[in-house]
């Protein structure tokens, strides 16, 4: 079964390509820097804001590719346990606050063009960077705190829209979806993209 699987992919990527070298005649051959922000509803039930630095080639008249880096946070409430023990007489104390765990996550899309919307979808790959602490708590606080393995690895599906600004400026507004796999979670939210075309 393996083995079919391996050989359709491989199938599938050769036509893909074939696809783009007949298209390409027909080719805009627009690229664009994108400076991006998002608002995103996490798993754990909150919004997390996030921004973003982008490439995007537009390599046929429908076909493309876009990546770049995030900074995006999860945030979640931490516990802790602490046992002190005092006249021989142990005492359990239970603290509770919210970390937030920060990365750079970086997409690689496929882009698909088209007069309606544009649609992108591709693998991505988050990298933790740090943690803030954001309770605070006069008789606890978190003086070190780590994630391994430090990389999570998703899907991310992208609908979007193109408005013209400006002669090479446009906003394309988007809803984005992306879950994550190796530590179970998602995002799923909405994005306004400033693409600067040179």
């Amino acid at each position: 079964m393996q083995i079919i699987i391996k050989h359709t992919y491989r199938i599938l990527i050769l036509l893909l390509f074939l696809f783009q070298l007949t298209n390409f005649v027909y080719s805009q051959n627009s690229s664009y820097f994108i400076v991006n922000y998002t608002e995103e509803w996490t798993s754990n039930n909150n919004f997390r804001s996030g921004v973003g630095l982008l490439f995007e080639k537009q390599i046929t008249n429908h076909s493309g590719i876009e990546t770049g880096l995030y900074r995006r946070t999860y945030t979640f409430d931490y516990v802790s346990t602490i046992t002190t023990e005092a006249n021989n007489v142990s005492n359990i104390h239970v603290f509770n606050t919210r970390i937030s765990q920060v990365y750079l996550s970086m997409p690689l899309l496929y882009k698909y063009y088209s007069k309606i919307v544009n649609i992108a979808a591709g693998p991505t790959f988050d990298y933790f960077i740090g943690w803030n602490e954001l309770s605070s708590n006069t008789n606890f606080k978190v003086t070190s705190y780590n994630l391994k393995p430090k990389w999570n690895y998703g899907a991310l599906v992208k609908v979007s829209k193109p408005v013209q600004i400006m002669d090479k400026l446009l906003l394309e507004p988007e809803i984005r979806y992306n879950p994550l796999f190796k530590f179970p979670r998602y995002y799923l939210g909405m994005g306004i993209a400033a693409k600067y075309k040179f």
